[in-house]
C-alpha cells in the first residue's frame, strides 16, 4: 500500500502500484540493508520507499481519512495435558484433514523422499487414486552428492505414483530474468531456482502440486533449533565473565548488532546459525561510503526483536518458532509461492493449514525435539504409515552447487553486473569480489551466498528497469 495526503493506494502486487505516476521507484535503503542481511525484505518494508506491506495477521483500515492497523490473529502457545499418543493422533488427524480438503482433480507432489513430503504422499495415496498422482523429484546435473533421485524414486515406487525426475542444469541461474519479470522484489533464497525449474516442468502434467514445506518451522525441524537447544543449556551454566568472552567473539553470520549484551543477544541466538549474512565488516569496500554509513546506522536486528518480544510463551523453543512463523516463513514460503504463481500452479501446503498450526502450538517443546531427534512427534504420528527408512532418516540439506553454476555462467554473470547502475555499491569492488570467489571454485557456502545475494539484486533491478 502507498499512503499520502492525496489518498491511499492498495493492491496485491507492488508492480500494480508502480504504474501510478504518484508513486516513486526510489529504493528504500533500510529495506536494501535488510535484504542483504536476510535475503529478502521483511514486512512491513518493501524495496521501494513509498510502498509498505501490511504486517502479517493484521488488516489495514482507512476510516475518516485516518489509516491504522488492527490485529485479527496471533499464535498462542498452550501446552496440552494430553499424553504423547494423544498428541501424535491430533497431529495425524489435523494433517490428514488439511491434505484431504485440498485434494481435487489430477494432483502432483514435490517428493524428495524426506519425512515431510513422504507423509503428505502417504495421505494422498490413502485417500485417492495413486494412478492420478504424479510425483516430481529434483536433482542437480552431474552432482551425485546433491541428488535426491534415489530416495524420491524409491518412495514414489512404493506409493504407486508416476515419478518424474527433473534435472536442474548447470546454466539454471540464467533463468533468473524470467523469475524477476514476474516477482516484485529480490529473493536470494538459494532454493528459488529449484522451485522455478520444478514448477516449470511439473506444469506440463498437472496444475495442482502438494509440498511438505513449513513442517520444519512448526515441528522444530530446522538445524537452528537443535543448535540453539544445546547453546541455551550451555549459556545457562556459564558465569557472567565467560558470557562476556563469548559475546566478544562473534561466530559465523553474527552481526555486531545482534550481540550488544546478554539480554539483547538471547532472542537472536538461534539465528546466528541460520541465514544471516552481510554485516558492518563484510560489506565494507563493497558499498559506497554514503550507503555504508546508512547501513551501519540501521538496527538489523529489529525485524527479529519486534516479533520475538511479542511472544507470550516463556519457553525458548516456542519463542524461536513464534519468531519464525512471522519472519523466516516469509522467505521459506516466497521461494515457492512466487514461482508457483508465475507458472499457474495451485500450490498446496497442508502444513500451513490453521488446524495443523494450532495443534502444533499445543504440543510441548520436549515432544518436538530431544537430545537425539527433531520433529519427534511428527515421526511418532506416522509410525507404520510411511516406510521406516524414511521415518528414521536424518534431515539432509539440498544445497545448491553454486561453484558449478557460477563457472558455467561466468560471462552471463558479468553481463548482468555490467548492465546495471550499482548506485549503492562500489561496482569494481563487487566485480573483483565476485571474480575471486568464482575463480577459486570454493565450496564455502557463505562466500558463494555473497555472490548469490548480489546477483539476485542486480537481475531484479535490471528486470524492474530501475
Amino acid at each position: 500500500y502507498h499512503n499520502t495526503d492525496t489518498g491511499l493506494f492498495a493492491a496485491s502486487r507492488i508492480r500494480t502500484l508502480l504504474r501510478s505516476p504518484n508513486i516513486s521507484k526510489a529504493i528504500d535503503t533500510e529495506a536494501l540493508s535488510q535484504y542483504l542481511c536476510y535475503q529478502f525484505v521483511p514486512k512491513p518494508l518493501t524495496m521501494f520507499k513509498g510502498i509498505r506491506k501490511v504486517p502479517a495477521t493484521e488488516c489495514l483500515i482507512m476510516s475518516n481519512g485516518r489509516l491504522f492497523f488492527e490485529k485479527y490473529y496471533d499464535f498462542i502457545f498452550s501446552d496440552t495435558q494430553e499424553d504423547e499418543n494423544e498428541c501424535a493422533k491430533g497431529v495425524r488427524d489435523s494433517l490428514e484433514e488439511a491434505t484431504k480438503s485440498r485434494m481435487k482433480g489430477k494432483q502432483g507432489i514435490l517428493l524428495s523422499g524426506g519425512l515431510d513430503s513422504t507423509i503428505i504422499a502417504s495421505i494422498l495415496r490413502d485417500n485417492g487414486s495413486s494412478s492420478r498422482i504424479h510425483s516430481f523429484t529434483g536433482g542437480f546435473e552431474g552432482v551425485d552428492s546433491y541428488e535426491s533421485f534415489d530416495f524420491g524414486t524409491k518412495v514414489a515406487d512404493e506409493m504407486g505414483f508416476e515419478n518424474n525426475e527433473i534435472v536442474i542444469k548447470d546454466d539454471a541461474i540464467q533463468t533468473l530474468p524470467q523469475l524477476y519479470s514476474f516477482m516484485d522484489e529480490p529473493m536470494a533464497d538459494s532454493a528459488i531456482i529449484q522451485s522455478h525449474i520444478m514448477f516449470s516442468e511439473a506444469r506440463k502434467k498437472v496444475k495442482t502440486i502438494f509440498s511438505g514445506e513449513f513442517s520444519d518451522i512448526i515441528f522444530a525441524g530446522m538445524q537452528n533449533y537443535a543448535i540453539s537447544r544445546v547453546e541455551r543449556g550451555f549459556w545457562n551454566i556459564i558465569n557472567e565473565s565467560q558470557r562476556e568472552d563469548i559475546m566478544n567473539t562473534p561466530g559465523t553470520y553474527v552481526t555486531s548488532e545482534f550481540i550488544n549484551n546478554v539480554k539483547k543477544r538471547a532472542p537472536f541466538r538461534h539465528y546466528k546459525h541460520g541465514e544471516i549474512f552481510f554485516n558492518n565488516g563484510n560489506l565494507e569496500g563493497l558499498a559506497n561510503p554514503y550507503f555504508y554509513e546508512q547501513f551501519k546506522s540501521f538496527d538489523l536486528a529489529k525485524p527479529i526483536e519486534s516479533v520475538y518480544t511479542r511472544c507470550k510463551s516463556n519457553v525458548g523453543l516456542n519463542k524461536e518458532i513464534y519468531t519464525d512463523l512471522y519472519l523466516a516463513s516469509q522467505r521459506r514460503l516466497y521461494h515457492m509461492t512466487e514461482p508457483a504463481k508465475m507458472h499457474g500452479i495451485r500450490l498446496m501446503l497442508p502444513f500451513t493449514d490453521s488446524r495443523v498450526i494450532e495443534h502444533s502450538l499445543r504440543i510441548p517443546a520436549n515432544m518436538k525435539i530431544n537430545s537425539t531427534s527433531q520433529k519427534c512427534i511428527l515421526r511418532k504420528a506416522f509410525n507404520g504409515r510411511i516406510p521406516e527408512y524414511v521415518r528414521r532418516r536424518r534431515k539432509e540439506g539440498f544445497t545448491m552447487p553454486f561453484s558449478k553454476w557460477y563457472n558455467s555462467s561466468y560471462d552471463w554473470i558479468f553481463e548482468q553486473l555490467e548492465r546495471t547502475d550499482m548506485v549503492f555499491f562500489d561496482k569494481s569492488g563487487i566485480e573483483d569480489r565476485v571474480k575471486k570467489i568464482v575463480h577459486s571454485k570454493t565450496m564455502n557456502y557463505e562466500k558463494n551466498m555473497y555472490v548469490w545475494i548480489f546477483l539476485n539484486f542486480v537481475v531484479w533491478k535490471n528486470a524492474m528497469g530501475i
